[in-house]
């Protein structure tokens, strides 16, 4: 049974990510084979239903700074695991108890969020989110302002009230000395006029400290980053870890987050 590289509990939510768990071509027609090892995964956490829900990239742009609900995609009758692509989706609010989603990643890092509430009764949204460079961002489309963190925490709002006991896991990602973006350098300098110089801590090389910008728009809409744990994983130097920009021979990264 695989390991986990990285595990946060407690009482409201449970999160495991596992370096290079799965091996496959995204491409691939039919990926039941990808599903039925995300479900050994998770099976020994005894969750009752797992949502694959692939992920907006470059290529399927539409769910770009997108959330949905999780009960609002369907929902496997004879399985444990289900596997949604219809649409890409960046970003993914669940509740129920057992419930799990799972995401595949390399290089970008993935947030979850949630409310610490006193009473179990009193049950509030869970949110994930794919935090890739493209997802906190929109200068390349003129949404200077645009960015998946404060579209799908506004989606939470009505349950969430207020966001001074929202919390979170910032787990997985690049870390920013093997990121660098000179490529786009519009983008680049963009990001240091609008969120400060410390998203791109080596300027020369432009390199983005993606939990550094992560940590700035969660601040800029009242989320305080003290209640956000990091990992401190790098995809790129861990070697337990699948990295696009490393090489990664066809392996993705898995996170999988349960609500309790």
């Amino acid at each position: 049974m695989q390991e986990p590289v990285f595990t946060f509990e407690d009482n409201r939510v449970r999160i495991k990510s596992y370096g290079r768990a799965l091996a496959y071509d995204p491409s691939k027609p039919t990926l039941e084979e990808e599903l039925n090892c995300i479900e050994k995964i998770a099976q020994p956490g005894k969750d009752e239903n797992v949502l694959w829900q692939r992920l907006s990239t470059r290529q399927y742009c539409e769910g770009r700074f997108t959330a949905v609900s999780r009960s609002w995609l369907p929902r496997s009758s004879t399985r444990k695991s289900t596997l949604y692509d219809a649409k890409r989706y960046n970003a993914i609010f669940f509740s129920r108890p057992g419930d799990s989603i799972a995401c595949v990643t390399r290089d970008c890092p993935m947030l979850i969020l949630w409310k610490k509430k006193k009473s179990r009764a009193l049950r509030t949204s869970i949110l994930v989110i794919h935090c890739s460079r493209d997802a906190l961002h929109g200068f390349d489309i003129e949404r200077p302002d645009a960015s998946v963190i404060p579209e799908s925490v506004s989606m939470c709002m009505t349950e969430w009230g207020n966001l001074r006991d929202v919390y979170g896991v910032i787990t997985l990602g690049i870390a920013p000395e093997h990121f660098p973006n000179d490529r786009y350098p519009e983008i680049v300098s963009s990001l240091i006029d609008r969120w400060g110089p410390s998203v791109v801590p080596d300027s020369a090389r432009a390199t983005i400290d993606l939990s550094a910008l992560i940590k700035a728009q969660l601040a800029s809409i009242g989320i305080d980053p003290s209640h956000i744990e990091h990992d401190e994983l790098d995809t790129y130097s861990d070697e337990r870890l699948a990295s696009m920009r490393r090489g990664h021979g066809g392996y993705h990264n898995l996170v999988l987050v349960t609500s309790k």
